[in-house]
C-alpha cells in the first residue's frame, strides 16, 4: 500500500511551500507522485459557478444581500471539494502517492475525512508568533494575494484569529499523534527540515 501524504493548517503558513519542497523530493528520485491543491480545486469551482448565467445574474447578487447564503454556498462547495479529495486519495494512492494541501479543516476533522492507514497527516500552523511579526510578513513576501489588499486594522484582525487557531491546531494534533509544523521562527528552515524528514517517512 502508498502512503500519501494530507498537509493542513491555517492560511500562510507553508502549506503550499511544504508541499512543492517534498514534491521536488519526489522529483529529484524520479518517483511519481499525484497533487492536489484545495484552493486549486474551489478555485475551479468557483470559476464555473461564475461562467453561469443563473448564477451571475440571480444569486451571486442574492450573496451579498443575504450573508447566510454566502456561507451556505461556500460550505458546500469546501464539502464537496473534501469529498472529492478523499475519494482522489483512497483511489490512487493504491498506485502512486498523493500529496494533497488544504485549510478549512482542522486535525479532528482529517481524522474523519481521509483514511489514516493510507495518509499521513501533516499539520502547520505559527501558534508562537505574534501578530505584528506576522502580518509584517506578509506584506514582504506574499506578494498579490487577497491578504495583501486588506488594510492593517483587518489584517490584524484576521492574523490574530489564525495564530488563535494555530494553538487549537496544535493541540488537535499532539492529541491525535500528527506531526505539527511550527513556522513561527525559520520559516523556510523549519519547512525544509520537515519536507526531509516526512519524504523519507512516506518511502517506509
Amino acid at each position: 500500500m502508498v502512503k500519501s501524504l494530507v498537509i493542513i493548517g491555517v492560511p500562510r503558513s507553508g502549506k503550499t511551500t511544504l508541499a512543492k519542497s517534498i514534491l521536488a523530493l519526489f522529483s529529484a528520485d524520479k518517483k511519481p507522485v499525484a497533487f492536489l491543491s484545495a484552493d486549486s480545486i474551489i478555485g475551479g469551482m468557483t470559476d464555473v459557478q461564475k461562467s453561469n448565467l443563473f448564477w451571475g445574474i440571480f444569486i451571486r447578487p442574492m450573496r451579498h444581500i443575504f450573508p447566510k447564503l454566502n456561507d451556505k454556498t461556500k460550505s458546500a462547495r469546501i464539502k464537496s471539494m473534501l469529498a472529492f479529495a478523499a475519494r482522489f486519495i483512497a483511489e490512487t494512492s493504491d498506485v502512486v502517492p498523493v500529496v494533497y494541501e488544504g485549510a478549512y479543516i482542522t486535525p479532528n476533522d482529517a481524522r474523519k475525512i481521509f483514511n489514516t492507514k493510507k495518509c499521513m497527516i501533516v499539520v502547520i500552523g505559527y501558534p508562537n508568533m505574534t501578530t505584528h511579526d506576522k502580518i509584517q510578513q506578509i506584506r514582504k513576501f506574499d506578494g498579490k494575494t487577497p491578504y495583501q489588499k486588506r488594510d492593517d486594522k483587518e489584517l490584524e484582525s484576521v492574523v490574530a484569529h489564525n495564530i488563535e487557531k494555530s494553538q487549537q491546531m496544535q493541540a488537535q494534533a499532539k492529541k491525535s499523534g500528527y506531526m505539527f509544523i511550527d513556522t513561527s521562527t525559520d520559516y523556510h528552515g523549519s519547512i525544509n527540515r520537515a519536507a526531509r524528514e516526512i519524504y523519507k517517512k512516506l518511502q517506509k
